[in-house]
């Protein structure tokens, strides 16, 4: 999606040299860097908060009736071994990604989840080890990014539009979210996969549920880099390779957002031949329903299926 985003801002300033992009795609890199550690760091700050309420319910001499048990919170063994995980933590401290410096937002937001339906079921129910704790943790993450958004402009006469647009949980968590990182919805959904794909690769022992996040050969930077780097070296023969496969069709007639998804699949299809060309379609057929309009995603497989009848591969 940074590729993505980077591809579009060429194609919008008519900007296409490389160092200036892969610079700035460094910048975005290490800004969604910072979001995922963050993100991924929530749990400690939930299992925190619920020893915080644990000790204050037992210090209270009058108990609420129906107050959510929290226990199964504190005792969570994927948020336990994310505490012990040496790598993981070294990185939240060093770089202070956790949530230490921001008690009221980390707050609000245990309480609001303390509402969310993953979250309560969690609680009232028996654990059974490890694998349910993890589930817990990536249901919880589903839940949220998952949860319609609200338009209130269609909430005019409802009498609690202000109250529902404060506390459905994906407006609210997105709202808070965005005072930390000001380009939140920009990278909101490689933030929320990756932290997704962590929790399932997360391990009782240490083990590399980093690996999402890894800036080596195999990496996910490094591939986005090659990515950048076919595209808009490339560019001039991708385009003469995308005009001859559109009929009756002006190359810039086409929308800038899907110009950038034909440009970088032709670059991936045609000089990054380790990537299976039908992996790469579907990968930027998926990135097109996200992020263009309704009738792009068929638009662009015709064109790229012809690219890769063209290329003979």
């Amino acid at each position: 999606m940074l590729v993505l985003h980077r591809i579009y801002a060429a194609f919008q300033t008519e900007n296409f040299e490389f160092t200036f992009h892969k610079n700035q795609l460094s910048d975005e890199i290490l800004r969604l860097e910072s979001s995922f550690y963050t993100m991924a760091a929530l749990p400690l700050t939930l299992k925190h908060y619920a020893e915080v309420e644990i000790t204050n319910v037992q210090n209270r001499y009058v108990h609420v009736v129906g107050e959510l048990p929290l226990q199964n919170i504190v005792e969570n063994q994927a948020i336990i071994a994310l505490e012990n995980h040496e790598a993981f933590m070294f990185r939240v401290n060093k770089n202070r990604y956790g949530w230490t410096n921001y008690p009221d937002i980390a707050k609000s937001i245990f309480e609001k989840l303390k509402q969310s339906e993953v979250f309560m079921n969690y609680c009232n129910t028996p654990r059974k080890g490890f694998g349910d704790d993890k589930q817990f943790l990536i249901h919880l993450f589903t839940e949220i990014k998952n949860a319609p958004p609200i338009n209130v402009d269609e909430l005019d006469n409802t009498p609690d539009k202000e109250w529902i647009e404060n506390n459905t949980l994906r407006n609210f968590y997105d709202d808070l979210l965005e005072e930390l990182f000001p380009n939140w919805y920009e990278i909101k959904v490689p933030v929320n996969v990756s932290v997704t794909k962590a929790f399932q690769a997360l391990k009782e022992t240490e083990g590399d549920f980093l690996s999402v996040m890894k800036d080596d050969d195999e990496g996910e930077i490094a591939l986005s880099e090659r990515i950048l780097k076919a595209t808009l070296t490339n560019k001039e023969d991708l385009g003469k390779a995308l005009v001859s496969t559109l009929e009756n069709w002006d190359i810039e007639r086409v929308s800038v957002v899907d110009r950038a998804l034909l440009f970088m699949a032709s670059a991936e299809m045609l000089y990054m031949p380790d990537i299976p060309a039908r992996v790469t379609i579907n990968e930027y057929l998926e990135l097109a329903k996200n992020y263009s309009s309704p009738d792009s995603k068929n638009f662009i497989n015709g064109v790229l299926d012809k690219v890769l009848k063209e290329s003979g591969k």
